[in-house]
């Protein structure tokens, strides 16, 4: 052997070994390791497994542990072994030391350390039960060791219960007590009789279990159709969530698109502002020129005006200048003339001839010239003093147009009275009242005629006076009065009619 162990350690190993091989066959392998230490799961039975192995450095075997690997591969864990020293310790002191070398003694503080380790073990569930049931097993073979019998039987965990196999056990301490009382052996008798009572309390323990195991199972079944509800209203919260979702996202797309609109609008009115300012103050430039214009327009007719009043001035000029016979002199000339003219003057006429001065001459030279324009002359007074007589007669007729519209109002409003004065004859039936209306009648007559003499006096001028057109007749009244006084009494007790066509 590479490691050296003192005695002590030694044992531990072998005591730790002979406990790993559950199967007794000299090797561990690696249901051995998951039945002896109750471990659940298959990764953690292979990670110790390999563990062993890696420790030891051997790979030829990869399915068991010798107990040389096992030796090597315990150096790695010192924990584990001084835990193994100590379970070896407390086996040790609490076997008797008179009955040390008996094999039956070492087997049944054996099986009461199986025992504890089994109470420490009872939280797991499969690994729990396979202990005890192999427990159960090395106890019945212990028992029945100590009591001369072969064990012989083919006893397995899948042929019998846990209750069967304490039911042998308990016949083999039966049969174990039996020996002691006939070797008298007291401690043998004491150790079969706490053998039994320690596995009442594995029975009632194993009950117990199993009670737990029922009310474990049932909440846990609890537990599951609370977590199948718990799942489903995850599932509909998960559903709900995933539309409020949806409808956040569409939310967030709409909010968006509306932040993307404002600022399109923002930037619309601020654009239209803009080009509102320009507007502005292109009006402000616009009626600054205006009034430009307007200012230069007017200096313009200004100087237009005094132009033609210049050109107006040059032509009456011009105009004289030629009647008078001084075109192309200068002041020189003109004087000379007047000097000359004034001496003819002075000069006593001696024949009955006249003799012309030379402006009498040069008139009558230009005589032919003269006629003419006094001729335009009178024309254009005549189209003037014609143009002022249309305006007057114009304005005449504007006045006379609109007299004709006051008279048509004027007997509008006669009508109207004429027709009130017609429901009021309907209305009264007595004579007086008929005779009230014939007066009546003549009033409007003599209304009538005042206007008419009155129009005439305004449009005596003109061809066909407008009164004439609308005047009434007193003898015409007067027939239709009578008419309308026989058509009465002719419908009288009837409706009442109309009579305002004789008017």
């Amino acid at each position: 052997m590479e490691y050296e162990f003192d005695e002590s350690s030694l044992e531990v190993l072998k005591q730790a070994f002979t406990w790993s091989d559950y199967d007794r066959d000299g090797q561990i392998s690696r249901q051995d390791l998951k039945m002896s230490s109750g471990l659940e799961r298959d990764e953690e039975v292979e990670a110790l497994f390999l563990a062993f192995k890696e420790s030891a450095g051997s790979f030829e075997n990869q399915d068991t542990v010798t107990f040389e690997e096992f030796c090597r591969g315990i150096i790695d864990f010192p924990f584990l072994l001084e835990q193994f020293k100590q379970d070896f310790q407390v086996t040790n002191m609490s076997r008797s030391p008179d009955k040390a070398d008996s094999d039956g003694e070492n087997d049944v503080g054996r099986c009461v350390r199986e025992l504890r380790t089994y109470k420490s073990q009872e939280g797991n569930d499969t690994s729990t039960m396979l202990f005890l049931y192999s427990g159960l097993q090395e106890s019945i073979m212990n028992f029945n060791n100590a009591i001369k019998i072969p064990y012989t039987s083919s006893i397995t965990n899948e042929t019998q219960t846990p209750e069967e196999l304490m039911d042998t056990l308990t016949e083999s301490l039966n049969r174990l007590q039996a020996k002691a009382r006939q070797e008298n052996n007291a401690a043998l008798w004491d150790t079969s009789s706490g053998s039994i009572q320690l596995l009442n309390l594995l029975r009632d323990s194993l009950q117990y279990y199993d009670d737990s195991s029922k009310n474990a199972k049932n909440k846990l079944r609890e537990s599951q159709l609370a977590f199948d509800s718990l799942k489903q209203h995850c599932n509909r919260l998960e559903e709900s969530n995933k539309v409020l979702l949806s409808q956040l996202d569409e939310l967030e797309v709409e909010t968006k698109e509306t932040k993307e609109a404002h600022s399109q609008t923002l930037a619309q009115k601020q654009n239209l502002q803009y080009k509102l300012r320009q507007a502005e103050h292109s009006r402000e430039e616009s009626l600054d020129q205006m009034e430009k214009i307007k200012n230069d327009i007017s200096e313009k007719e200004k100087a237009i005006s005094q132009l033609e009043k210049e050109l107006r001035r040059l032509n009456s000029m011009k105009k004289i200048q030629e009647i008078r016979g001084t075109i192309g002199k200068n002041a020189g000339d003109l004087k000379k003339q007047q000097q000359l003219i004034d001496y003819r003057q002075s000069m006593p006429i001696k024949g009955a001839t006249p003799i012309l001065s030379p402006k009498n001459k040069a008139k009558e030279e230009h005589k032919g010239f003269v006629d003419p324009s006094q001729k335009l002359k009178n024309k254009d007074e005549r189209i003037k003093r014609l143009e002022n007589e249309l305006r007057k007669a114009n304005a005449q007729e504007v006045k006379l147009r609109e007299d004709l519209e006051a008279v048509k109002t004027e007997n509008q409003k006669l009508i109207f009275r004429l027709k009130e004065a017609q429901l009021s004859i309907q209305e009264k039936r007595d004579s007086a009242f008929e005779d009230e209306t014939i007066e009546n009648t003549s009033n409007l007559y003599e209304e009538m005629k005042m206007i008419g003499e009155n129009y005439e006096r305004n449009t005596r001028d003109s061809k066909q006076p407008v009164y004439k057109q609308i005047s009434v007749n007193k003898v015409d009244v007067e027939t239709q009065t009578s008419k309308v006084q026989k058509n009465k009494e002719k419908n009288k007790g009837k409706e009442r009619s109309s009579c305002f066509s004789c008017f």
